[in-house]
């Protein structure tokens, strides 16, 4: 028996009973740290979700650019300024 058999507890060293393609799998647990991300990765999309596409918190992508849109024809109509460079120059600052 080889130094790395002894150290390894038999129980631990199971396989599992399925073999793909002659690859044979240990059976054992992911480690917690694996499984704690993956749990909040969970609640972290379920929370997104509800946040974004069940609340009504926000405002949908379309009506945004709507309401943008209405600002700026908005603005258009209400300036009648002439297009100038002296004009477009002090709108730009």
């Amino acid at each position: 028996m080889s130094d790395s058999e002894r150290l390894i507890p038999p129980e631990e060293n199971t396989r599992r009973k399925h073999v793909y393609d002659g690859i044979e799998e240990y059976n054992k647990r992911l480690p917690n740290w694996w499984l704690f991300t993956f749990y909040i990765t969970i609640v972290f999309a379920i929370g997104y979700w509800f946040y974004y596409a069940q609340s009504g918190l926000v405002k949908e992508d379309g009506a945004i650019v709507e309401a943008e849109s209405a600002r700026i024809q908005a603005g258009k109509m209400s300036s009648n300024l002439e297009i100038s460079d002296a004009n477009l120059w002090q709108m730009s600052r």
